[in-house]
């Protein structure tokens, strides 16, 4: 069966399919589907090659899946070709580029999208940084003049640890 008619079968009546009030775009939570968007480009179902990518099972890095062409429907296990990519951004970038353009043969319509969705994928698997509120260490001082002066210099030397540089405005603010 050819790919326009399983779309025109498809289109309408899929249990992928997702239809939200007032929204005029249909998205799609097909496994194959790179963008999630309701449409015969993006359909993995009815696509002969599809490709898509998914999250790393060990949180770092991506997997990316691919639909073999010649495969048998009803062997879901050898239909699908899953290649991890965990060395890296740059170098997953290059392997999704590979993939689309000459090793795997892939459709080359998805390489930005996929690429897109790799992007996004590494970048939500980046540590947080902590917020600034929570970095800065605050320490009450105000027994007096001369012991705050005394408590800001101790800090900057030596228990805090923190950059001598930093010294004199912190003197200079605690005066003002």
């Amino acid at each position: 069966m050819t790919t326009p008619l399983q779309w025109m079968i498809v289109k309408d009546y899929s249990s992928f399919l997702v239809k939200k009030r007032n929204i005029k775009k249909w998205f799609s939570i097909d496994p194959l589907n790179p963008k999630g968007l309701h449409s015969m480009k993006f359909s993995g179902t009815t696509m002969a090659r599809a490709l898509t990518v998914e999250p790393h099972p060990s949180g770092k890095g991506v997997v990316l899946v691919g639909k073999r062409a010649k495969a048998k429907r009803r062997k879901m296990a050898k239909l699908l070709h899953r290649v991890p990519m965990t060395k890296g951004g740059r170098r997953t970038m290059v392997g999704i580029e590979n993939w689309t353009k000459g090793a795997g043969n892939y459709r080359k319509d998805l390489k930005k999208v996929c690429m897109r969705r790799a992007c996004a994928i590494l970048k939500s698997q980046r540590a947080k940084r902590r917020k600034m509120a929570k970095l800065l260490h605050r320490v009450p001082m105000t027994k007096g003049g001369r012991r705050t002066m005394v408590g800001i210099e101790n800090w900057t030397k030596g228990a805090g640890n923190y950059r001598k540089d930093l010294k004199k405005v912190c003197m200079r603010r605690a005066c003002a």
